[in-house]
């Protein structure tokens, strides 16, 4: 994800935008998560929020998990994120 982002930062609106529809419904106990991703979206740099998505922090292994960036992507995207993924292994 960080190489997708900084290669294409429309990959940031996207997800802002899915936040934002993900926070006009009852999420429940993801509510905080996702809105942490919401700031996190907003203050963030590129640069930043690429660091963040290769971090080992705690905070970024419990965010990951609620990512707003997969639901966003399409096939093509995930394809490319998966080939990448098999590359680096």
């Amino acid at each position: 994800m960080a190489d997708a982002i900084e290669k294409d930062t429309s990959l940031i609106r996207r997800a802002k935008d899915n936040i934002d529809r993900l926070l006009k419904e009852d999420q429940g106990a993801a509510a905080g998560d996702i809105m942490e991703w919401h700031n996190i979206l907003d203050t963030y740099s590129i640069q930043r929020l690429a660091r963040f998505f290769t971090s080992s922090s705690e905070r970024a292994n419990r965010l990951r998990q609620s990512s707003p960036f997969f639901a966003i992507l399409n096939d093509d995207e995930r394809a490319q994120i998966a080939d990448a993924l098999k590359n680096k292994k």
